[in-house]
């Protein structure tokens, strides 16, 4: 048999054709071509990611032009404007954010309600629908936004609309709007949805015909409507071992269990020149209430184990004992511990009666961002009150931003794997008693080949 291996990389390609007798290997020929990284000379950023950041930044401009024309459209249409000519919102001696404050006081004209509400459109604050968005694991970029919202959240508590902020407070008189790196006037999405139900009230209030309810939830379809993030679930590539599953979430209890285990499976012992494995107990021990902390260091260990200060771990030094045993980055146990922690030991203790409905819970928790989608995904794996509100808490505090990536095998398989893998088995041994061949690879076609954005987004699902 003849086997062509190729390892890409981003400044070269190595590649090498191994004949595969019955007893050997040998390597007919091996090679590498090198060329220039697509990256910027100085800060060494990728080309991919700059010209990916210029595809979003002309999609956000695209829809927002989209956006402006749709509603001049629907003000033409209800007698606000003359026309829906690009301009028509462009009215001589308006102040957009007077406008939007006197608007709470007195009757506006058409026109000027017109530029008040098209002006909430046009700058219509932050939302993410992301659930990597909070947390620690947020980029930071974000997170200055998110920090800068709450104080500006702090100082429109004193006023009724953000409008009416922006217009009256000496801060906002010299400047309303953000600069690069400083987002001390961004604001929220919501609050600029609450500013235009209370903007069309008191027009009603006034006695202003032209503020409808009918044009009032018609602005907001259109204003405020954001396009839901796309779940990468059906990126995911199938599982070697059970056909018709997909590889489940790399943070999934499963797969931290069973990756845990095969770790075990594989350490030894040393101490006076011999060496041994762990016993089936000793597996035990270690493995007993999985996902109390996060990480499982190779000191705790020797702390669960009680081992003499002269036994060592084989290959491991002294003063890496400190390190995780099983993640290379990472910890171990993040999904399970978190989870844990969120959900509360009596939902956690009844989540691990119902394996499968609690490593689905992982996989939405991963594969998707939404969070409309997440709750959705819970609902439909059985998840009921006050288990799926609490979890839903988590996403919004941003719990779950960490989660992501795939292992190489299903949930279903995992769990067919670890009673093997507790009996001290590795990994071949384990797999060929769960009636599974090991070397197995799932077979892609030619439509699993993608190039472009959807390489990035297979990237992100495994």
């Amino acid at each position: 048999m003849r086997i062509l291996g190729i390892d890409g990389g981003i400044a070269s390609v190595g590649w090498a054709v191994i004949d595969i007798g019955e007893t050997d290997g040998t390597i007919r020929d091996a090679g590498v071509w090198c060329f220039d990284a697509p990256e910027t000379d100085k800060e060494k950023t990728p080309s991919n990611s700059i010209r990916r950041q210029k595809r979003g930044q002309r999609r956000v401009t695209r829809r927002r032009a989209q956006r402006m024309a749709a509603l001049r459209r629907l003000f033409a249409a209800d007698g606000l404007l003359p026309d829906s000519r690009p301009d028509a919102l462009h009215h001589k001696g308006f102040d957009p954010w007077h406008l939007r404050a006197e608007g709470l006081e007195r009757r506006l004209g058409p026109a000027e309600l017109a530029v008040a509400l098209g002006h909430i459109a046009r700058h219509r604050g932050f939302r993410s629908n992301s659930k990597r968005e909070r947390g620690a694991n947020a980029p930071k970029e974000t997170s200055e936004m998110l920090t800068a919202i709450a104080a500006t959240s702090e100082q429109l508590s004193r006023y009724a609309t953000v409008g009416q902020m922006f217009a009256r407070d000496e801060r906002f008189r010299e400047r309303k709007h953000n600069r690069e790196g400083d987002y001390t006037r961004s604001v929220q999405r919501t609050d600029l949805e609450r500013e235009a139900d209370a903007l069309f009230a008191a027009q009603r209030r006034l006695g202003n015909p032209a503020a409808t309810e009918t044009l009032q939830a018609r602005f907001a379809d259109i204003a405020f409507s954001q396009r839901p993030l796309q779940d990468s679930e059906h990126l995911l590539r199938p599982c070697p071992f059970e056909p018709g599953r997909k590889r489940t979430a790399r943070r999934s209890y499963a797969f931290e269990l069973f990756r845990l285990l095969s770790r075990l499976a594989n350490l030894r012992l040393t101490s006076g020149g011999r060496e041994w494995k762990l016993s089936v107990e000793q597996i035990g021990q270690i493995a007993a209430d999985f996902g109390r902390t996060k990480k499982l260091t190779y000191r705790s260990i020797r702390k669960t184990l009680d081992l003499a200060p002269q036994t060592r771990f084989a290959g491991i030094g002294a003063d890496a004992e400190a390190q995780d045993a099983v993640a290379r980055s990472g910890n171990a146990a993040e999904g399970t511990a978190t989870l844990r922690d969120v959900v509360g030991p009596s939902a956690w203790a009844a989540l691990l009666h119902a394996p499968e409905t609690l490593d689905r819970i992982y996989e939405v928790l991963n594969f998707r961002d939404s969070p409309d989608s997440i709750r959705d995904g819970l609902a439909e794996a059985g998840v009921k009150e006050p288990v799926l509100a609490t979890i839903m808490s988590g996403v919004s505090e941003g719990r779950f931003a960490a989660f992501s990536g795939a292992g190489h095998i299903s949930a279903k398989a995992a769990r067919r794997i670890i009673p093997h893998l507790a009996r001290g088995l590795v990994y071949s041994e384990a797999c060929a008693e769960a009636g599974y061949d090991h070397t197995a690879r799932a077979q892609l076609g030619i439509g699993d080949i993608m190039s472009g954005e959807g390489h990035r987004r297979l990237a992100a699902a495994l």
